[in-house]
């Protein structure tokens, strides 16, 4: 591994200086001699979080990936947290995704809570919950959205546990209200969804 190229590489990107900045960023990616080295280096890299919503594809796809696909295969909970962080990379590259059974950003929190119940995880999960539910209620009161589709009477069920599992992470009881008032729309729109598919 040779670190100071991705140095080079970041200097030469900052300066517009494109095509030079990806040969040197092949020569860095190329300087790996082990999946040992990958993990050492991605962990400070991940830890320093020096990205935004994606990171380069080529470092995520030949560097960060493989180790956390190796991290996920043993249920490590880093790992797991960290598959979930880079999501926005996942959605993009399908086969990358496939290796991962196609999880979801949420899944992925789930499940590394379940592995490792830190303060941390468990935060980020709740606020992921949060901002799932703000999106689903963002055409009320015309509906509920499950994905991009109005909920369906069984994904309401699924809706509500959802909140009664956000309730038990809210520990500082935080969102109480907005859980409240969210759950009385899923309960409302379940409600005429009911109605109507009786009437029909």
């Amino acid at each position: 591994m040779k670190p100071e190229l991705y140095e080079q590489f970041i200097s030469l990107k900052e300066t517009g200086r494109r095509a030079e900045a990806k040969v040197v960023l092949d020569e860095f990616i190329a300087s790996f001699q082990s999946l040992g080295e990958k993990a050492v280096w991605v962990r400070a890299f991940l830890e320093r979080q020096e990205f935004e919503d994606k990171i380069r594809h080529e470092i995520y796809e030949e560097l960060v990936f493989p180790v956390l696909l190796e991290g996920y295969s043993r249920k490590d909970a880093w790992s797991v947290c960290n598959l979930a962080k880079t999501s926005q990379n996942l959605y993009a590259a399908k086969s990358l995704h496939a290796a991962v059974e196609f999880r979801s950003e949420f899944q992925f929190l789930a499940e590394a809570y379940e592995l490792e119940p830190t303060e941390q995880i468990r935060k980020y999960l709740l606020d992921r919950q949060i901002r799932g539910f703000h999106y689903s209620q963002h055409e009320w009161p015309a509906g509920i959205l499950y994905g991009s589709n109005g909920a369906s009477l069984n994904e309401c069920d699924e809706i509500l546990q959802d909140v009664a599992a956000a309730r038990t992470l809210d520990r500082e009881n935080i969102h109480s209200l907005f859980l409240t008032e969210f759950e009385i729309k899923v309960k409302g729109y379940k409600s005429r969804l009911s109605q109507r598919q009786s009437i029909g």
